[in-house]
């Protein structure tokens, strides 16, 4: 067996013997775990330098940036074999890209690269390329361009996690540009792409993110079935937590600024709680209506007059077509969906 994605080493190491096992297949079999923040009982088998590469994950996974300042000044003066300096310089190019450093980021994955390539893992080698143009923003290349040939390159060689990575990319992209349509689509296509083989907070993060895409396209049903199978709720995953509820309560999301989807423009306009588009919201949430229980709702308290008819179709209309929100009517009761 060729063993040569992580997922593939934690189920070949998982059905053999430990004596018999490669330390490298071991060490692959415990990236899952450390990159959220947890540890298994295998790596009391490894050298100090894989181990300090996995702290190294887990300090990332649990942003502690003083921790992981120190493992990485340990791992400096260490004779690192070809992997792991490869390693070494691919996990100080992801701390740089979830701070929003791109052009450090992208430096140092590119820099990982001839270390891989030395070491002959070719998934290594295509993931740290896809990285490094994810980092350049280059929206060009994500439907056209080198992303988009090196991610059928990706599907070509059942790398299925690194296909998703560039679909989740592709997806925020449109996000970040207010094309969420698209957007649910290509986070649609990243779900399933990792449901084949991925990283378990790679499926998280593409969930929670998706949940925000499906109530912005209309569908809050099956944003928060989305929202359920969110496994893991810290590290990268957790900004787009955030951004889900914040959407759901009708607050405009507060994202760091160096967040890809911090100037995003959401519409969030239309959950505002005390606006007439909230209130029809937040009633057909609960149930479907007629259409004077929710002038009722709407207006309480105010004297009914033929202009609340006028003013709840038009606020309904607005929903429809302004915002795509899904309202649907059976001919005497509106509900949400289609």
């Amino acid at each position: 067996m060729t063993i040569k994605t992580e997922s593939q080493s934690l189920a070949y190491v998982t059905q053999r013997p430990f004596e018999s096992l490669h330390e490298t297949d071991v060490y692959k079999a415990c990236i899952f775990s450390a990159n959220h923040g947890q540890q298994m009982v295998l790596e009391s088998g490894l050298n100090t330098d894989a181990v300090l590469l996995l702290e190294a994950r887990r300090a990332i996974s649990k942003s502690n940036h003083v921790q992981l300042n120190h493992i990485m000044r340990e791992l400096e003066y260490r004779d690192l074999s070809p992997l792991y300096f490869g390693d070494y310089l691919f996990l100080q190019g992801i701390h740089a890209h979830r701070q929003g450093q791109l052009s450090c980021a992208h430096d140092f994955l590119v820099a990982a690269l001839p270390h891989y390539q030395q070491a002959g893992d070719s998934h290594r080698v295509l993931r740290t390329l896809i990285n490094a143009q994810i980092c350049d923003r280059d929206f060009a290349s994500y439907t056209s361009g080198s992303l988009f040939a090196l991610e059928q390159q990706a599907m070509r060689d059942g790398f299925f996690d690194l296909a998703g990575n560039i679909k989740k990319a592709r997806a925020i992209e449109f996000a970040a540009q207010g094309q969420f349509t698209k957007a649910l689509t290509e986070g649609i296509d990243a779900a399933d792409a990792y449901q084949k083989d991925g990283c378990p907070e790679d499926r998280s993060l593409t969930n929670a993110l998706l949940a925000s895409l499906y109530w912005v396209n209309g569908d809050p049903l099956t944003a928060q079935s989305s929202r359920s199978r969110v496994l893991i709720e810290h590290g990268k995953v957790l900004p787009y937590l955030h951004l889900y509820e914040s959407l759901v309560a009708g607050r405009r999301p507060d994202l760091p600024s160096t967040h890809v989807l911090s100037t995003a423009p959401w519409p969030v306009q239309i959950l505002k709680q005390e606006s007439v588009t909230g209130r029809i919201l937040a009633y057909l949430k609960q149930q479907p209506a007629t259409r004077d229980e929710l002038i009722a709702a709407v207006w309480a308290g105010e004297e009914w007059t033929p202009a609340h008819t006028a003013r709840l179709h038009s606020a309904i209309t607005h929903l429809r077509k302004k915002m795509k929100v899904a309202i649907g009517y059976t001919g005497s009761r509106y509900f949400l969906g289609n």
